[in-house]
């Protein structure tokens, strides 16, 4: 696969050849390179991000292989993209981060505010969303440090935050960066790909999967395994083109349960299932609204088992890819 060059750096690169043709000698500063590169193209960057929104999935599949490949960068307009999918799929299904993303998230913001050395536009919007979280601040950056120092010192990591306002901000950053650099901006944000591609694929495929044929060449090893308790059978094959997972039920009745990638990967974290009301008992949503009950025993045991196969080497890069395209990612 041919290495792909954002739009910034093709026009920046034809630019600096015509003007090493002019000098005769073709000595053109960095200096005068990073200059060319933010005067000539970077004001076309948020038009370039909102016509990927017309096709959201063929354009995250675009930087999902740049992602896995490591090859090609991911330019700014691909991050402001994401941004913009994270932010109203934040808004419409309230998606949420762990503390640790969360604070990542938080140092991304700061780093990107700092690189405003003449002052961002307009610190009033920034500091609107910030006040929800720390009340009332006049200064951007002190909201920001007391944020983090009071999330750091949070140690539980099973609370959840947000990320509707926190996203609201860093798309406001980036689409007022003309004047910085894209080389600049790519290696603040290069270091928080993983996270942008995580919450971007739970913003576009949770309800759009994307074909798993598309990525076949990535699924090395074909993978078949059964796990046996005392009540149930979990047998799970995952290939190149296809994921199955059957979860049988022993005894009276016994039950033959289809699931699919979504269903198979909460079994691994019960405490996210719907638990019934007055109940110690737990709920599993099924495909066409069918519902399985576990008591909190069978949701241990069938836990274990689950992570048991998500763990073993041969199936990892499979699940790790399959959480991406299913949008299910941790």
């Amino acid at each position: 696969m041919s290495k792909e060059k954002t739009l910034s750096l093709r026009i920046s690169e034809k630019t600096y050849d015509f003007l090493k043709s002019l000098s005769g000698k073709g000595n053109v500063s960095d200096v005068a390179r990073e200059k060319i590169e933010t005067a000539l193209m970077l004001p076309d960057f948020k038009e370039t991000a909102t016509k990927l929104l017309a096709s959201p999935s063929e354009s995250f599949i675009s930087i999902l292989k740049r992602y896995l490949e490591h090859e090609s960068p991911v330019g700014r307009c691909d991050y402001l993209f994401l941004a913009r999918k994270i932010q109203n799929g934040s808004l419409c299904r309230g998606i949420s981060v762990n503390r640790e993303r969360f604070l990542g998230l938080l140092e991304l913001q700061e780093e990107l505010y700092c690189l405003y050395k003449g002052g961002f536009p307009d610190d009033h919007y920034l500091l609107s969303n910030l006040t929800g979280y720390v009340g009332s601040v006049d200064n951007v950056l002190k909201a920001l440090k007391a944020l983090i120092a009071s999330i750091d010192s949070i140690r539980t990591d099973s609370k959840t935050y947000s990320v509707d306002l926190i996203f609201r901000n860093i798309i406001v950053l980036l689409e007022n960066s003309s004047n910085i650099s894209e080389d600049t901006i790519r290696k603040k944000l290069a270091p928080y790909l993983d996270t942008f591609i995580t919450l971007g694929s739970k913003a576009i495929c949770r309800d759009n999967p994307v074909p798993i044929e598309l990525f076949s060449s990535y699924f090395f090893l074909d993978f078949s395994v059964t796990e046996e308790g005392n009540w149930f059978s979990l047998r799970v094959i995952s290939n190149s083109s296809s994921f199955w997972a059957v979860l049988e039920t022993k005894g009276s009745p016994s039950l033959v349960i289809p699931l699919g990638y979504p269903a198979f990967a909460l079994l691994t974290t019960p405490d996210k299932l719907s638990q019934v009301p007055k109940s110690e008992d737990f709920m599993l949503h099924l495909p066409a609204g069918a519902r399985l009950f576990l008591d909190k025993g069978q949701a241990d045991v069938l836990r274990k088992a689950c992570e048991k196969i998500r763990s073993m080497p041969q199936f990892k890069t499979h699940d790790w890819i399959l959480s991406l395209l299913y949008g299910v990612a941790d």
